[in-house]
């Protein structure tokens, strides 16, 4: 029986692994080191990226920042992380410790430089159970499972069914069907066809569920296979427009009065007919007709995009690239216009006029992605929604707690509900705007949330730790007891003073039992506690 104790106290010794209340940052800072060829990576806009080599004793699940490609696992303690230029911050999240937040400033640096290597050591602060200076062993490396060993079903179903898809640098054949296991972790992924818009995309794959993904390339407009198609209402004001521009260029051909002259020059006015104020003898004077046409791309192609931020602010851009972590837009879509980056952790929803809307959660995921834009028609109200859909309604109303909107205009249509809870925001067709439901409280809540599930899951870790724990101390105290089979030595004092150096065989609370010599032959001896003045083993 006391074998078995001991067998399993030093078995417990070498399984227990490790716990860690939190990480801290021990040192972060720029080292000499150079990035070999073979290992650089360029960002999105081909400019070098920094490499941050990252010490720490666990796995790191993502990191949130200007990351570029997957992260690098360089065997040990050591991970190596591809970032952006001009980085000044980055959050990392671990799996068995709460994210550590890296603000580079604070650390003497800037921003990160291209093709220059940074090393951050992250700490473990240990408990206070494991304060009393024992040692719990570490887990061996063998019972870590990486992300790239282990596999994941990945299925991405597109359309056209003849498009070309490329998967991690790779081309993939499918017949509008792709399934395939990939390596758990992140996966680049683009889709062309001809005629088409292509789409790039990102998908993460866990070692809990497949993934699947639906993409349907949206026609381009400007392509040659594509010619735009003019609409019965386009065709309608072209219709309209061309008669008044007969009129205007047969009442330019008759003679006029000066009031008929000025009549005249309001019906221009009316249709935002523009005088051309350039000069030269080379150049014509344009027609009529030519700033007519003008005034009509103008009303009826709207080529903007439009950012929706988790504050409820909006934003018209002209959307240049998404990327996994930022997004790059052109403010209000001119030419002229200089271009930035927009953190898709601050977005909420992305309306692309070719791509349509979408939707992103609080760290940057893409969460909702619509195939095409959401026509919003003249006099309609968007009613965007907290979970990314968006709604066109019209005589919209707000009341005890519920949002009431008809499907179609004048009363026509059904009328539905829904509550308030559920709505995000709701914009009206005069540019106006409602915010209903905080989606930054809704985020904070989200993240308290996730926060207290981990520090549950530490203290229920901790609990069973120190479960264990004592069940090691007591089998210690066990083992360390004297029995006849395994006698200890020690030296007993009698309350008459009498010193004696035996072999204890037993040590209950009211008796000891000891031999004089450690022999089998040798007789046991019974004394009281109670004549015992001390016992010292």
């Amino acid at each position: 029986m006391n074998f078995r104790l001991i067998f399993i106290f030093f078995l417990l010794q070498y399984i227990i692994p490790a716990t860690a209340q939190n990480v801290v940052i021990k040192s972060c800072k720029i080292t000499t080191d150079h990035i070999p060829a073979d290992m650089r990576r360029n960002d999105f806009n081909n400019k070098p990226c920094a490499l941050v080599k990252v010490q720490v004793l666990d796995e790191i699940a993502r990191v949130e920042g200007n990351k570029i490609g997957k992260i690098v696992d360089n065997g040990g303690a050591e991970k190596l992380v591809y970032m952006c230029q001009g980085t000044r911050s980055m959050r990392i999240h671990l799996k068995k410790h709460l994210p550590v937040n890296i603000v580079f400033q604070e650390h003497s640096i800037s921003s990160l430089e291209g093709n220059r290597v940074y090393e951050i050591i992250l700490e473990e602060t240990k408990s206070p159970s494991n304060s009393g200076g024992q040692v719990v062993s570490t887990p061996t490396p063998t019972t870590v499972v990486h992300e790239q060993n282990t596999l994941q079903k990945f299925i991405l179903n597109y359309s056209p069914a003849n498009a070309t898809v490329i998967i991690d640098s790779k081309m993939v054949s499918g017949d509008g069907r792709i399934e395939m296991e990939l390596p758990v972790g992140e996966h680049n992924y683009v889709i062309a066809a001809e005629g088409y818009i292509a789409v790039e995309g990102t998908v993460k794959l866990n070692e809990y569920s497949p993934r699947t993904i639906t993409e349907e390339l949206v026609k381009d407009n400007n392509s040659k296979n594509n010619k735009p198609k003019t609409s019965a209402k386009e065709k309608k004001a072209k219709e309209n427009i061309k008669e008044k521009t007969q009129g205007l260029r047969a009442a330019e051909n008759t003679p006029q009065s000066p009031a008929r002259q000025s009549s005249n020059t309001n019906r221009t006015t009316e249709i935002s007919v523009v005088k051309d104020n350039t000069t030269g003898a080379n150049q014509k004077e344009q027609t009529i007709g030519q700033k007519i046409n003008r005034f009509f791309d103008k009303v009826f192609k709207n080529d903007l995009d439009y950012v929706i931020f988790r504050d409820g602010r909006m934003q018209s851009v002209k959307i240049l690239q998404i990327d996994n972590e930022k997004t790059l837009v052109m403010e209000s879509g001119a030419n002229s216009a200089s271009e930035h980056y927009i953190m898709n952790t601050g977005i909420f929803m992305l309306k692309s006029n070719t791509r349509g809307n979408i939707v992103f959660n609080r760290v940057g995921e893409r969460i909702l992605t619509t195939s095409e834009p959401v026509d919003v028609p003249k006099g309609a109200i968007s009613i965007i929604c907290v979970d990314g859909r968006e709604i066109v309604g019209y005589n919209v109303r707000v009341k005890d707690d519920n949002v009431t909107y008809n499907t179609a205009k004048k009363g026509k249509g059904q009328q539905l509900s829904l509550p308030v809870t559920e709505v995000f925001l709701i914009n009206y067709s005069n540019g106006s705007r409602d915010v209903l439901t905080s989606i930054i409280e809704q985020d904070r809540r989200e993240q308290a949330a996730e926060e207290a599930r981990i520090e549950a899951e530490r203290k229920v870790h901790e609990a069973e730790i120190a479960r264990i724990r004592e069940l090691q101390e007591s089998m210690r105290a066990e083992a360390a007891k004297p029995t006849m089979k395994n006698p200890k030595l020690a030296t007993i004092v009698t309350k008459k003073g009498v010193r004696m150096k035996v072999w204890v065989c037993e040590d209950t609370p009211t008796i000891v039992s000891y031999k004089k010599a450690k022999t089998a032959k040798s007789p046991v001896i019974k004394l009281k506690k109670s004549n015992i003045k001390s016992i010292t083993y």
